[in-house]
């Protein structure tokens, strides 16, 4: 929540929601509307904090650029 709350214009009030999946598969994605999840794969792969922001921080940047809502768009 505290990476979301230095996104831009309206972004900071979305109701962020961030899920880890109980998967090995090691990913993350995120859902328009603020909904970003992780693996628990993935999650275990980090050897710091640092490196879950650096994630988390990337797929808070796909909601803020609408990457999903311009493919969704574009189907």
């Amino acid at each position: 929540m505290k990476l979301a709350r230095f996104t831009e214009a309206d972004y900071p009030s979305l109701p962020w929601e961030f899920t880890v999946l109980d998967s090995d598969v090691i990913n993350a994605f995120s859902l328009p509307g603020g909904k970003v999840y992780l693996s628990r794969g993935l999650a275990e792969k980090f050897t710091n904090e640092a490196q879950l922001a650096g994630v988390l921080g990337h797929e808070i940047g796909h909601v803020v650029a609408e990457h999903v809502d311009k493919r969704i768009s574009a189907q």
